[in-house]
């Protein structure tokens, strides 16, 4: 099981992720390229301008991910880079229903969704089989995210599931 504790959404202050025994293995943030985008943004609610970035424990950015024009749907491009690569996907919104909040992804050819109901576990699943899921308990002002992996494989992409949760789910 990973935690972390993150405040509002418009928050830039890291989030640290922590393991079951309280080492960091990374953090995960919001940023603007500017403080115009910042102040825009704020003015917007958070709104506007969604870009998160998720580091590891060394401070070096392995996750991005920037919201495209939002017309209907949320669609983010997403760079995430491995130690021999740099991966681009993109995260595509299917949610029809406020309900039941969806989307999917490809990523080394194979079909991903995530999916949440409302009240339950967010989780991903690759070709319908669940590999990692993902829960926020909300206590104002900071919110406690758990992340737990089903499928022992997903490990090595750890940084990457939680930079897709975390940019799906906490962005308005």
């Amino acid at each position: 099981m990973y935690t972390y504790t993150f405040r509002h959404v418009q928050s830039t202050k890291p989030a640290v992720i922590v393991d079951g025994a309280d080492k960091i293995v990374g953090y995960v943030s919001r940023v603007y390229p500017t403080i115009l985008h910042r102040i825009f943004d704020y003015w917007q609610e958070g709104l506007v301008s969604s870009t998160y970035q998720v580091k590891d424990k060394d401070s070096k950015v392995v996750f991005q991910a920037k919201e495209q024009f939002r017309l209907f749907r949320r669609t983010f491009k997403i760079k995430y880079w491995t130690a021999s690569d740099v991966l681009e996907l993109q995260l595509n919104e299917e949610t029809n229903l406020k309900l039941i909040k969806q989307a999917s992804f490809s990523l080394h050819n194979h079909a991903y969704t995530i999916h949440k109901k409302m009240g339950d576990w967010a989780v991903i699943q690759k070709h319908g089989k669940e590999i990692a899921r993902w829960k926020h308990t909300v206590k104002v002002p900071r919110w406690k995210v758990n992340l737990e992996l089903i499928d022992q494989e997903a490990e090595r992409n750890l940084l990457l599931w939680i930079g897709l949760f975390h940019t799906f789910f906490h962005n308005p």
